[in-house]
């Protein structure tokens, strides 16, 4: 590995550690101390080693949280082999790279999904002009964190069992247009 990369990664994984921990709520942030330094050792590592595994795509801000969430379900390897699988193999590759093609990508199909199956709530969101700057943020947050940011642990978890198992990143679509329907019905 280059130095620089390994002494960028090191610093945004220190910066983000912290940040990761509050959105599990009822989990992690309630559990003592030493439990927390243990899981933050742990997210850190898993974290790290990614960003050495894979220097094209090294350490992405999001990862953080997808990876938390597998620390809560299993050990730190079989977490680190899940995290690459997800990246590697189940979302485009450009998902996590600089620029993030992939993401743009999928938020502008989740827009022509939204104006085609939701046509009443696009044209409201259009006329909001949601499009050019609050819907591309939030699609992009819930699509970069796989939904730990936007969705309950337990809903989280059968999406994921989706993702992985059975649909692969089809099940991203199909989350994105049920949660827009919820919206809708307001």
């Amino acid at each position: 590995l280059r130095p620089a990369l390994s002494e960028e990664a090191h610093r945004q994984v220190e910066l983000d550690l912290h940040r990761t921990i509050p959105q599990h709520k009822g989990t992690v942030a309630q559990n003592s101390e030493e439990v927390r330094t243990n899981i933050l050792s742990a997210l850190r590592r898993v974290l790290l080693a990614y960003a050495y595994r894979n220097s094209a795509v090294g350490y992405c801000q999001s990862m953080n949280f997808i990876a938390a969430h597998i620390l809560l379900h299993m050990a730190e390897a079989p977490a680190f082999w899940l995290l690459t699988t997800l990246v590697e193999d189940i979302l485009p590759s450009s998902y996590f790279e600089r620029g993030m093609i992939g993401v743009r990508v999928d938020v502008g199909v989740c827009e022509d999904i939204i104006e085609e199956l939701l046509p009443r709530l696009g044209k409201h969101l259009k006329k909001l002009d949601c499009y050019a700057f609050g819907l591309n943020g939030l699609l992009t947050q819930w699509l970069m964190t796989q939904f730990v940011t936007a969705l309950p642990p337990e809903t989280v978890g059968r999406v994921w069992d989706s993702l992985f198992y059975t649909e692969g990143e089809r099940i991203i679509f199909r989350v994105v247009i049920a949660l827009f329907r919820r919206i809708e019905k307001g």
